[in-house]
């Protein structure tokens, strides 16, 4: 799981996404990215949901019992015990 900050100094969350899926599918399928933001633009949730590694979008600050739900979602999904 890799928490991507959409509007990090630098490299920004978008530009390192792009780079991200220039790499093989089958390297990326090993990953679950999830984009993390406090903006509410309706722009910048639709360009989120644009790409395609990009599976969920937290709201920043993250509250703990989201993060607790997403790892439980993700280790259900792909069959991970911990």
């Amino acid at each position: 799981m890799i928490f991507v900050d959409i509007y990090m100094p630098l490299m920004d969350g978008f530009k390192f996404i792009e780079e991200f899926e220039k790499l093989d599918e089958a390297i990326q399928d090993k990953y679950y990215m999830v984009a993390l933001t406090s903006s509410r633009d309706i722009s910048d949730v639709s360009r989120i949901n644009s790409y395609r590694s990009f599976k969920t979008v937290i709201a920043k600050p993250m509250k703990a019992d989201e993060l607790l739900s997403l790892i439980n979602k993700v280790t259900t999904e792909y069959g991970i015990q911990l």
